[in-house]
């Protein structure tokens, strides 16, 4: 069976997964369960059983998600520190941000603090080897010089990485994804090596044409995976979950869901969500020019997810 873009399919993640190619999503945007004991889709699981079910997706998932994309997913504190752990056994994953989402709208409990957040952990596929950092910083300082960059913030800002972003209290700011290059601090991703090699000349053991699956007709392909967008904290303090609801206990805002896929997705990416629910990542994703693929094993929500996504309109 091969599966069409712009479909959600009534069918469990492990086995939508199977059918998906090596590298064939650019995106991944998904709720998982929270394993908190309510009565649907492996939301009751004991926390052994729930954890190597997730190995299992996660394992999938680095599979089908293409060198350069991109992993969001939305937890609870019950579950969260579990999961990035096994993400970490995952070599072509990295995190890149541990996101809180301040919903605003949280439930008071009768023993302890209000819930009044979420976690989104983003990760990066990205096959880039792990650096001598002080030795490639002393490279990228000498490269720079000699290709007559008198300054790194004038290299940083034509690698389209020194730029004034507005902060989410309102405040403008610049951002510089690669500041700390030459200090030996910071690794670089792979779009930032392809972005340094198109503008200095380092040596030869730093050429990325020679990493796995790069290849130069990729390099456009590569050349983006963080847009800019209208906040560039950590700290997300809106939008609230919706008040319409449609019959999805865990029902997420559209709002929520287009800022991540805008931030790591071009228009016509290919965006897949294995936990559909009601059919938010859908939505965000039409209206935001992306093709998608879902997968939801309750055939409730599928039907909740399609009517929605056929209510829809631009």
């Amino acid at each position: 069976m091969k599966l069409e873009v712009n479909k959600i399919y009534n069918m469990d993640c492990l086995e939508g997964l199977k059918q998906l190619e090596d590298n064939s999503i650019d995106l991944v945007v998904t709720d998982p369960p929270y394993n908190i004991g309510k009565n649907f889709a492996n939301d009751n699981l004991s926390k052994e059983k729930f954890l190597e079910w997730c190995k299992e997706w996660i394992k999938e998932l680095n599979r089908v998600v293409d060198v350069g994309g991109a992993i969001y997913l939305t937890l609870g504190w019950q579950c969260v520190a579990e999961v990035k752990c096994l993400f970490d056994e995952i070599e072509d994953l990295r995190l890149k941000n541990w996101i809180i989402w301040y919903r605003q709208d949280g439930w008071k409990g009768n023993n302890g603090f209000a819930q009044s957040h979420e976690h989104i952990l983003y990760f990066i596929k990205d096959n880039v080897p792990v650096f001598d950092l002080i030795e490639f910083g002393k490279n990228v300082k000498e490269a720079r010089l000699n290709a007559g960059y008198k300054t790194v913030a004038s290299l940083m800002e034509e690698m389209d990485l020194y730029k004034k972003v507005k902060r989410s209290n309102g405040t403008e700011d610049y951002y510089s994804g690669a500041g700390w290059f030459e200090s030996g601090k910071k690794q670089p991703s792979l779009r930032e090596l392809i972005r340094l090699n198109s503008l200095v000349d380092l040596d030869e053991k730093y050429k990325v044409k020679s990493y796995e699956g790069y290849k130069d007709n990729d390099k456009k392909k590569y050349s983006v995976f963080f847009n800019k967008v209208d906040v560039c904290d950590d700290v997300w303090l809106n939008p609230k979950s919706e008040k319409k609801r449609l019959g999805h206990p865990t029902q997420k805002p559209v709002e929520l869901f287009k800022r991540m896929i805008k931030a790591s997705s071009e228009e016509g990416d290919v965006v897949l969500d294995i936990f559909m629910g009601s059919g938010t990542t859908a939505r965000a994703c039409k209206e935001s020019n992306r093709k998608f693929i879902g997968f939801e094993v309750s055939e409730e929500y599928c039907k909740i997810a399609n009517k929605r996504l056929q209510q829809t309109t631009l």
